[in-house]
């Protein structure tokens, strides 16, 4: 994950309830530091401890993932081809 590579994440907080895609989320706040760069996490974690969706903000960059379809099958299939132009 994302977040790994900034580990350890300090000074958690639970900062509030929400939902993603309908479903109930605890959002809980880090911070990290990697080679004296400041980041910034959000994350959206549901009951089970999955976390849902996380948010990083750092100076210049910001990002959000979204985790979905846990337990699903992935499609996959040969690419589209290309057409001639």
């Amino acid at each position: 994950f994302v977040w790994d590579y900034f580990a350890p994440l300090i000074n958690a907080h639970v900062v509030g309830d929400d939902s993603v895609d309908g479903v109930p989320a605890t959002v809980v706040s880090a911070f990290g530091n990697r080679s004296g760069t400041p980041l910034w996490f959000r994350f959206w974690i549901d009951t089970t401890g999955r976390v849902l969706q996380v948010y990083m903000d750092a100076p210049g960059h910001f990002m959000v993932d979204h985790y979905l379809s846990f337990n699903t099958s992935v499609p996959i299939g040969p690419p589209a081809t290309l057409s001639a132009y």
